[in-house]
């Protein structure tokens, strides 16, 4: 370990918890990485469970939510464009793993999910060095850019 960041964590209940946040480094390439606990999705300020409430549309306002209408937007606008990455990693890692799904597949509908499916999918992308270092707000931004989403991943 050496040392730590404060990170801000918004809950369902419009509480804001500050966090602890453990910075590692790898002792053989010298990377620097972050304890994150589950609760976390990565570069998201909200924590799993909101937005994976706001992604199945269970908040019926603004007021379930607290959260902005243009935050629902990228987050909707965010997991669409991830959708078949997902898809697909999470398959190639049940491959990899030789295990059951972890998540139902295909992902849609979203209502149909067991509780805490997105922080599932996150740790296990996430441990398996698979997540994307993604902002949503670039891509509303760069509309021409074509992301290769489509394409299964192959594990050799």
């Amino acid at each position: 370990m050496i040392g730590s960041r404060k990170r801000i964590l918004r809950r369902q209940d419009a509480s804001v918890s500050h966090l602890i946040i453990r910075r590692l480094k790898c002792t053989g390439c010298g990377r620097i990485s972050h304890e994150l606990p589950d609760i976390v999705v990565p570069y998201k300020r909200h924590e799993s469970a909101t937005i994976s409430q706001v992604l199945e549309e269970r908040a019926t306002s603004r007021q379930d939510s607290y959260c902005e209408n243009s935050t629902i937007r990228r987050w909707k606008l965010w997991f669409f464009l991830l959708r078949d990455y997902l898809e697909s990693t999470v398959h190639a890692l049940m491959e990899l793993w030789h295990c059951a799904a972890f998540v139902r597949l295909p992902l849609y509908p979203l209502e149909c999910q067991a509780d805490g499916w997105l922080k599932i999918i996150v740790r296990n992308l996430v441990n398996s060095g698979r997540w994307l270092q993604t902002c949503s707000a670039w891509k509303v931004w760069l509309p021409d850019v074509k992301l290769p989403l489509s394409k299964p991943i192959r594990l050799t």
